[in-house]
């Protein structure tokens, strides 16, 4: 999460082979989550897609063992359509992000939707409904306000900047994109490498729309928002 995939695979790898020596098949599965997320980092998209492929189906096996067999489970829908956004198979990810949707609601798995539900707003986002990805971000805001979740707060918050930029609501945009930036110097992470292009773009269009006065102001006005 903080960009450093060189010490996260070196990690991941050992864990992953210590898990599957004793068979904790709990940390393996997480392992594979883990290794898909960190090739996505990397912008290796096939590599991200067959390594939660296999988290995918070691949680499967799990599913059946406890509610957070389940619950990551969902996670690893999620997770997964993350990655066939990005590749551009935006109904393969719909697919899946609605099966993480139906799962998280069922278990009533609140910090799982948050981030599900941001991900929906980005797919809405890209199809140019900026009405249902509103809506979503808002309420994944609501629920990683709910648990404090600063990571998943930013990224919705980004989310968020990008459709008020897309509707030319210039200075607002500029105050949410500062407050998501101070949350992320907070707890030392960065935009995700797959969002930065949609991200610049936004931030871009908001910077050409406003005098730098107006928005360095604004910018700053956002980053002394409390939470």
């Amino acid at each position: 999460l903080q960009g450093d995939t060189h010490a996260a695979e070196r990690l991941l790898t050992d864990g992953l082979t210590v898990a599957r020596a004793v068979a904790a098949h709990w940390m393996e599965a997480l392992a594979l989550l883990g290794m898909g997320m960190m090739e996505l980092q990397r912008g290796a998209h096939e590599r991200a897609a067959t390594w939660s492929d296999q988290a995918l189906s070691k949680f499967h096996e799990l599913e059946g063992v406890d509610i957070a067999g389940r619950q990551f489970l969902s996670v690893a829908y999620a997770n997964r359509g993350q990655i066939a956004l990005i590749q551009g198979d935006t109904t393969r990810a719909a697919g899946l992000l609605n099966e993480a949707l139906q799962r998280q609601q069922a278990l009533n798995f609140a910090w799982g939707l948050a981030d599900t539900l941001r991900i929906l707003g980005d797919l809405a986002r890209e199809q140019g409904d900026y009405e249902r990805a509103l809506a979503h971000y808002q309420e994944s805001l609501e629920l990683a306000q709910t648990h404090g979740d600063k990571r998943l707060l930013a990224e919705a918050l980004s989310g968020l900047a990008s459709v008020l930029a897309a509707r030319r609501a210039s200075e607002r945009a500029a105050q949410i994109f500062g407050a998501a930036e101070a949350l992320r110097q907070q707890i030392g992470t960065s935009i995700q490498a797959w969002d930065r292009a949609a991200y610049e773009r936004a931030l871009g269009a908001v910077r050409a729309a406003l005098s730098p006065e107006t928005f360095a102001a604004a910018s700053a006005t956002g980053q002394t928002l409390p939470l």
